[in-house]
Parts: C-alpha cells; structure tokens; sequence
C-alpha cells in the first residue's frame, strides 16, 4: 500500500546533553556525520535504479554544501555554507527487500557491501530489517526461508569481532544491536525495540541495559527502528509497546528516533522526542505517493546542535537536490 502525505518542517524541542544528574562530557569531541536510507525494496536482477542511491551517497562528501535555504525557507543549520563530512557510515531503517529473495539478496550485497566500485557504497553499512524482510509477502511455505535467510545475512554483517562491520553490543536472541561513533550511541532496534511479531524475543530487557551501560552519563543517543509515528504507521504497533518503549527512553537523552516505512520523508515529535522519519529510495509516482524521486536523509550531530537534511536524487549520477524536511536544533551551554 503506497501513501502521500504533505511533508512539513516542525520545529520543536529537544532534550539537552544532561539527564537525570548524569553529566555529558562536553570537553569529548562529538561531530558526527552520518546517512540514513530506509526502504530500498530491493528486487531480484535485472538491475534498474538501485545504485541512484550509491552514487548520490558516495558523490555528497566535500562536495554538497549545507544550504543557508531550503525551498525559500531558513535553514538556522550549525553546519550552514560547509561541505558535508564524509559520513561515519550509512545506516538502514528496514525493508531492505521487498520479498526476501535470495537473488535480491545478492543485488543488495552488491551495492551495500562497502568497496571502491562505481554503484557499490563506500562507507561501512548499518543493516537494519523491516516487515518485508522479515515477514515478507511470499508463500508460507518459503516465509520461514526467506526470514532466516534475513537474520542470517544481518548476523554475518555485525555479529562478533571478525565480522565486516562490527558493532560494540549485538543481542544474539532479538538481533537489535549498538555501536558509537565518537559521543554519539547509536541503537538498530529493526521493527522497534520490544516487538514480538515474526518469533522476534521482546528486547526491551536488552535495550535497558544496554543504555544503562553506555548512556548512563548522559550521552546523546539515537534509536533507529522501522515503524514510525505517522497516523498510518501507528496501526503496525500498540500504544502499550510505544508506552513500554517511552518508558526506558525518557531516562535517556534521546536527540533522535528515525523511522522508515510510510515511504513519505516527515519530521514528527513522539514525547518530546524528534522523529525524523525517511522516505523510500525510488519514485512512486503514480501509486499514490507523488513525492518525487526517492531520497535519503542526511545528519550531523555535534555537541553544539544537530542538523538533518533530506537529501533527493536528481539523476543516476550522483546529483542531489537538498528539499524539505529539514531539521536544525542548537543545544544551549
């Protein structure tokens, strides 16, 4: 089911870097520059327009600059008139697949497994699964394949030391996993944090201790998950797992939440907390989500202010346009 909602920029507020007495370092350097792309719905060969992504991805550092104004609006970005860093990694919000296919499969490792090729990504890749790669909308009697096939492909990518990309904490039963870059904890939750469906273990226990031992002091920390908090969106979770999840993060300085899912780019605010929800990485033009070209999201935090930008491709050749939504918030010293 496709959907078209009108995108706005909300300007609300964030937490600042102290919780519950927990002092943040702020002598620690934090400036952090990362991507986020969700629902990139891969098919099985022949190939069409799944690398416009890698290439709009691979040509943005030192070469876009953060605007001063997006569609005529001010941006108030931290970062405004510098050129974007290259990105500490690209982190994916779910439904890498659309069905779960082992050919589909391979044209994703293809372009999403770091290395120096022409429509193959350059940084290192934060697998994060949605419902079509863990529910996929297949035969039943393939539903179990494709779903362990899934699990496998994202415990090979993070899990353990000798792994491509290794992460700080990876929960063998639910498969959520952490890392950090600088200051920045960052948390891969997959659908959401406590979510029971398709055999998944409630990792709520896990999550809890995991902010417990790395943002106990205050650090900033973002949840990356594949449902988010649009109207629609809301039908795929319960208000007791939102209120379950809301419970372990208000103790937590959550600067981010970054959903996937709805195929629309959106910025939400769920308990004072910014949602900054990504849009799909193809047009859909014509299936009731007219938004243009697909896009992905753009993100520097340090410890003065965040900034995220949308950021959609124009052509297969890398070029963006930088459009709404847009997100800039300074944190008071």
């Amino acid at each position: 089911m496709k959907r078209r909602r009108f995108i706005k920029n909300i300007a609300f507020v964030s937490t600042a870097f102290a919780v519950n007495g927990c002092a943040y370092d702020p002598s620690r350097v934090l400036d952090v520059t990362f991507f986020v792309a969700a629902d990139t719905h891969f098919d099985p060969p022949p190939d069409s327009d799944t690398y416009y992504h890698i290439r709009a991805m691979n040509r943005i550092p030192n070469e876009v600059i953060w605007p001063q104004n997006i569609d005529g609006k001010l941006t108030e970005f931290g970062s405004v008139g510098k050129k974007v860093d290259t990105p500490k990694g690209i982190v994916l919000a779910g439904d890498i697949l659309d069905k779960a296919d082992a050919g589909a499969l391979e044209l994703f490792r293809q372009r999403y497994e770091q290395g120096p090729g022409d429509k193959q990504i350059n940084y290192p890749v934060y697998i994060g699964l949605g419902n079509h790669d863990i529910n996929p909308v297949i035969d039943e009697s393939e539903k179990q394949k494709g779903r362990r096939r899934m699990w496998n492909y994202l415990e090979e990518r993070h899990n353990g030391e000798s792994a491509p990309v290794p992460v700080t904490n990876f929960d063998a039963a639910s498969r959520n996993y952490s890392w950090d870059w600088d200051g920045l904890h960052l948390v891969q939750t997959h659908l959401f944090a406590g979510a029971t469906s398709e055999d998944q273990p409630n990792s709520l226990k896990w999550l809890k201790d995991d902010l417990t031992n790395y943002a106990s002091d205050g650090s900033p920390v973002v949840i990356i998950q594949h449902y988010g908090f649009d109207s629609w969106a809301l039908n795929w979770w319960t208000a007791k797992e939102r209120s379950e999840l809301f419970a372990i993060l208000k103790k937590y300085n959550v600067v981010a939440v970054i959903a996937g899912h709805s195929h629309y780019a959106d910025n939400l605010e769920w308990e004072g907390i910014p949602v900054f929800q990504v849009n799909n990485a193809w047009p859909e033009i014509g299936n009731g989500n007219n938004d243009g070209n697909g896009s992905f999201a753009m993100f520097r935090i340090t410890n003065d202010f965040i900034d995220m930008a949308t950021c959609r491709w124009k052509n297969g050749n890398g070029e963006v346009d930088i459009v709404e939504p847009f997100y800039s918030k300074k944190y008071n010293k």
